[in-house]
């Protein structure tokens, strides 16, 4: 028992934490970076919250599930791992409208293509990893029936690049404009 413990701590909790306090970390860098005075400062401050951030929230899932796969972690502690810190990105965006908005215009705003952003770019590269990972175990072994691309991780890959067009179909003025009017008929 505390063998399969440590066993999880080291292929899940630990790389999900450390993106996910990167996520937080690089945020707080990014949203403080308006304090600094000095302008060089300040645009050091600025690209790395920014990097970091697209690090921890967007390039994560990938590499986290890619990591998990390969340490023999199980289908559902793989996605739990690889969300996490993109779900948390998602919340942390949303929070900023809380008290300024009602619960209602909240729940909307959770639809809101910028507040799913890091939870699409997740399915993706769950998706993407998958056949990675699927293409190199497939490899190794010489197993030429082993199925990559049909696999439950397509799912992802699939709902991945349905919300990523539709969300950018037109350079993204149709979800947009789709968007606004929902709200508008809503909340008037």
């Amino acid at each position: 028992m505390q063998r399969v413990t440590k066993e999880i701590i080291n292929r899940s909790l630990i790389p999900s934490s450390a993106a996910v306090i990167g996520t937080v970390l690089f945020t707080l860098i990014y949203n403080r970076s308006v304090a600094v005075g000095n302008p060089f400062w300040n645009d050091v401050a600025v690209w790395s919250g920014l990097i970091g951030m697209i690090l921890c929230s967007f390039i994560s899932p990938l590499i986290i599930y890619i990591f998990g796969f390969f340490k023999g972690a199980g289908f559902g502690e793989r996605i739990i791992a690889s969300l996490t810190a993109p779900v948390l990105k998602s919340f942390m965006i949303l929070s900023s409208f809380f008290g300024i908005f009602s619960v209602g215009e909240v729940l909307l705003l959770l639809i809101h293509h910028c507040i799913l952003a890091p939870v699409v770019f997740a399915f993706l590269e769950i998706g993407l990893a998958s056949i990675v990972c699927h293409s190199v175990k497939k490899k190794r072994s010489g197993d030429a029936a082993a199925r990559i691309l049909f696999r439950r991780e397509s799912v992802f890959l699939l709902i991945g690049i349905a919300l990523f067009t539709i969300f950018f179909w037109r350079l993204g003025h149709f979800y947009y404009f789709w968007f606004l009017d929902l709200y508008i008929k809503l909340f008037g």
